[in-house]
């Protein structure tokens, strides 16, 4: 449903803050596919453009692009995790029981899970909003 303006024959209406965020968020997102429509095909002509929303109001471009790549960034964290633990496990790997350190190497790898999830929602607790950088430093603590 359409939004009522004052100057329109049906006249004005009252909203929620929360409707008009929703009403905007849709008109960036709907206006940025509009005006970018085509961009990257080469039967548009020399000439396109490409929209791009700021963060006013509601999230606008840059925004929704990194919550993409933020959400669908999980597949890579645990591939990544798996890579490590795997080599972990062949450079410590001993036949002889006593001296094979796998089992700490594997405990290891789970610590450093276990903390980087508690730093996460530790902070989650006080404030701080997740970002993309913060699930590329994974792999770099467990190494």
């Amino acid at each position: 449903e359409r939004v009522k303006n004052c100057n329109r024959p049906s006249g004005g209406i009252n909203i929620s803050v929360e409707d008009a965020e929703e009403v905007l968020y849709q008109f960036k997102e709907q206006f940025e596919a509009a005006w970018s429509q085509g961009w990257d095909s080469s039967e548009t002509g020399n000439v396109t453009f490409v929209g791009f929303f700021d963060d006013a109001g509601v999230i606008g471009t840059t925004g929704r692009m990194l919550e993409d790549i933020t959400l669908s960034n999980s597949d890579l964290v645990f591939i990544s995790i798996g890579i490590i633990a795997a080599f972990s496990v062949l450079f410590l790997l001993s036949f002889d029981p006593v001296q094979s350190r796998v089992m700490i190497t594997l405990l290891g790898v789970l610590l450093v899970i276990f903390a980087f999830f508690a730093a996460i929602s530790f902070g989650i607790i006080v404030g701080i909003k997740i970002n993309i950088t913060i699930a590329w430093t994974l792999p770099f603590i467990m190494i």
